[in-house]
């Protein structure tokens, strides 16, 4: 065990020289909130009650919600997960019909669980076989409120973690035809309401965000891309589709009674900041990612997913958020994860993550000049060893699999979790019934739950992980070898 507390080995990463391609957006450049022991407080005489607020926290959240375009805002401190969470609760009945997109966050299959939910996916569109998941089509939404007219309220994320955007107009149509409600998970896009989109939206490589083009709820995590600190999220109602009071309610349940007003005070700085300067900033870094994007074709033995790829679902509407950079080295077996190492550990750039076949690098208006000179120095670099093979990496021409397949669902996740289980090798799992919930983290979107069947399909992913060196996660055993499944 090491000496060392956890603060000392903070604060010699921060002097080290690794740049951060990563969250949170402040990217240890934003220097707002310097006396932290000084400002934080609990819920004293004039300084409001974030569960009961009607002063200088009640305003803020009103400049919020001005800010982004909404009806009404809440600061959270809980992250994403606690908004996600209250905005299932609030907008789901016990025991209601769901459809959810396969690619969302697993606070998702939390609140599945604790509803009592009965979910039916809706499968996301597959990118280039890259194992990436791709856009929720509305088409796809249409049909499953045909399967399912019952269904109280459709969940999606967008932008994903990749940065792939739905056509959120589209499927909001579709699901206030049928009297549903629309929650998106925005938690990577915090930063699209300030985007300057002018009168051509594609010129600033931003869509639109999911709060102007008709989601009833929304939720976003300020740290991911905002300069603000880990932990700084929000909920934005708007519409009247989801009574106020149940959204207050389950606020109050998921949400710490004790909110750091640190925290508070930094969401609270970062929305003047982007209502002036940040705007400013944040098309900067657009017109420099577009000098990058246009560097980026001279390295031949890269690929990146932006801004190359095209739907016809989307015409004139950008189709991801191309602030996320995600790139790799096509024909390599395991290319992103050497990528990734190759980065962090030679050039001192730290990616957010990699999967087995690609990286992604998280950009944001805090980003410096310096930044992306040594970035696009390290890419052209590492093609030109590529090019002439002195950089010596297993070849493959093995296809990627699908990020999820379609299963069985034969018991709601809720019963599924609480039923009598056996443990089995994973492997061995073909026609069982899952007892629990596994992913790969990040981002942490489950592609098997409790309740549903494990089929041959399902295993190949799995395999693929393992072969790949992706670690599983959300089994009891966590060296992922066995799984729990239902004891009949």
């Amino acid at each position: 065990m090491q000496d060392q507390s956890i603060y000392e080995k903070l604060r010699e990463y921060a002097k080290s020289d690794a740049y951060p391609f990563h969250m949170p957006g402040h990217k240890r450049k934003v220097d707002w909130i310097s006396d932290v022991y000084d400002i934080d407080i609990t819920e004293i005489d004039g300084f409001d009650d974030l569960h009961h607020a009607d002063g200088i926290l009640e305003e803020g959240m009103a400049r919020m919600a001005n800010a982004v375009g909404a009806k009404k805002s809440y600061y959270i401190v809980n992250g994403s997960t606690c908004g996600i969470l209250a905005a299932i609760y609030a907008a789901c009945p016990q025991g209601a019909t769901v459809a959810v997109a396969r690619n969302t966050h697993k606070s998702v299959a939390h609140a599945i669980m604790l509803r009592g939910l009965k979910p039916t996916y809706i499968y996301p569109q597959n990118v280039d076989n890259l194992c990436i998941s791709g856009q929720i089509i509305p088409k796809d939404v249409e049909k499953a409120y045909e399967q399912s007219p019952e269904i109280a309220a459709v969940i999606l994320t967008s932008p994903t973690y990749e940065g792939i955007v739905s056509n959120i107009r589209q499927i909001a149509d579709v699901v206030h035809a049928h009297g549903g409600v629309l929650i998106v998970d925005e938690a990577h896009g915090a930063h699209l309401p300030y985007a300057n989109h002018g009168a051509n939206q594609e010129e600033t490589y931003l869509p639109y965000s999911a709060v102007r083009e008709g989601a009833d709820i929304v939720i976003q995590s300020l740290h991911k891309t905002l300069p603000c600190l880990t932990q700084s999220a929000a909920l934005h109602i708007c519409s009247d589709r989801v009574s106020v009071k149940k959204i207050e309610r389950a606020l109050h349940i998921f949400e710490t009674s004790s909110p750091s007003y640190v925290l508070m005070a930094g969401m609270d700085l970062c929305v003047r900041y982007m209502q002036g300067e940040g705007k400013k900033k944040l098309q900067m870094l657009t017109d420099r990612l577009q000098l990058f994007y246009e560097r980026s074709e001279s390295w031949k033995q890269l690929w990146f997913l932006y801004p190359k790829i095209k739907s016809a679902d989307m015409i004139s509407i950008p189709i991801a958020d191309y602030t996320k950079i995600v790139f790799g080295a096509k024909g390599y077996k395991n290319a992103g994860r050497k990528l990734h190492e190759i980065l962090r550990d030679r050039y001192h750039l730290q990616p957010e993550m990699s999967a087995p076949d690609y990286v992604i690098l998280m950009t944001m208006l805090t980003d410096t000049e310096e930044g992306f000179l040594r970035l696009e120095a390290a890419l052209s670099e590492i093609n030109d060893e590529l090019e002439c093979s002195s950089l010596v990496w297993e070849r493959t021409t093995s296809a990627y699999p699908s990020a999820f397949v379609p299963l069985e669902l034969v018991m709601l996740p809720l019963e599924a979790a609480e039923a009598p289980v056996i443990q089995v090798p994973f492997f061995e799992s073909v026609g069982k019934i899952s007892a629990e919930t596994v992913y790969v983290y990040p981002p942490g979107c489950p592609f098997l739950m409790p309740g549903e069947k494990i089929s041959e399909e399902l295993l190949e992913i799995v395999r693929y992980y393992r072969t790949s060196g992706m670690e599983l996660y959300g089994m009891e055993d966590e060296t992922g070898e066995t799984l729990l499944v239902i004891e009949n």
